[in-house]
């Protein structure tokens, strides 16, 4: 299930980045398929940091159990505590990168939204 968390970002922009990282977290790998699993949006530089931007360079798509676990902690730090080694810590850092990289399809995301209207 996806959540609607606010009016911080827009609905459009929320489902575009849900759908460019699959529907799933990023960090755990579940994804709205999984009984129980509620998606929101995790900020790379964390809202506390200064230069934090709701911007979606700046956003992951995460679950809710992933996004209250990492806190205020570093994408470095959390990884490695995700992924329990620094081999896999990096390639998850690698992922993370290659998903902010790619481009929205806010088209899509609004023609989803609006076929369920």
């Amino acid at each position: 299930m996806a959540s609607n968390q606010g009016g911080w970002i827009n609905n459009v922009t929320r489902l575009a980045i849900y759908q460019r990282d699959g529907m799933a977290c990023v960090w755990c790998k579940r994804g709205i398929e999984c009984k129980g699993v509620i998606l929101s949006l995790d900020h790379i530089v964390c809202v506390s940091s200064v230069g934090s931007t709701n911007a979606a360079s700046n956003l992951i798509t995460c679950c809710k159990q992933c996004n209250e676990q990492r806190g205020t902690k570093s994408v470095k730090e959390f990884a490695f505590i995700i992924k329990r080694n620094d081999d896999n810590a990096k390639n998850l850092i690698r992922k993370i990168k290659y998903h902010l990289n790619k481009p929205l399809d806010r088209a899509a995301a609004k023609a989803a939204i609006a076929s369920r209207a």
